[in-house]
């Protein structure tokens, strides 16, 4: 049967990437006097990916088989129990969120770079 639980090192991840993420914000907000960074199409992808693998988590559905590659408690799906489908969902939200982490970073840099030579070109 399927083991529910998300493990930890899932959700201390994601923690830990948003608040990297809001200390960036908050430190490029005051930095350029209230400027933000653009929203990208793939940060909405990845919330949709993990609203709906963790959806899929909570209800335990659907459910497959495990790929029969590793059976280790902290990657679900990986061995042979099955698991429900959502985890696969958040494998990859996972991937996505990390890359949308490093996009704002840098985005984030050559914006402010641009605002402080701007500054201080006045």
């Amino acid at each position: 049967s399927s083991d529910l639980r998300i493990p930890l090192w899932i959700v201390v991840l994601l923690i830990s990437r948003d608040i990297v993420l809001l200390t960036g914000t908050l430190y490029f907000n005051i930095k350029t006097h209230g400027e933000n960074v653009p929203v990208i199409y793939l940060g909405k992808v990845t919330t949709t990916l993990l609203f709906v693998g963790f959806a899929s988590l909570l209800i335990n559905w659907p459910i497959v088989s495990g790929l029969n590659i590793a059976s280790l408690p902290y990657l679900p799906g990986f061995g042979v129990d099955p698991f429900a489908l959502g985890i696969w969902l958040v494998y990859v939200g996972i991937l996505f969120s990390l890359s949308t982490a490093i996009i704002y970073f840098s985005k984030g840099r050559t914006l402010l770079r641009n605002y402080q030579t701007a500054m201080a070109s006045d």
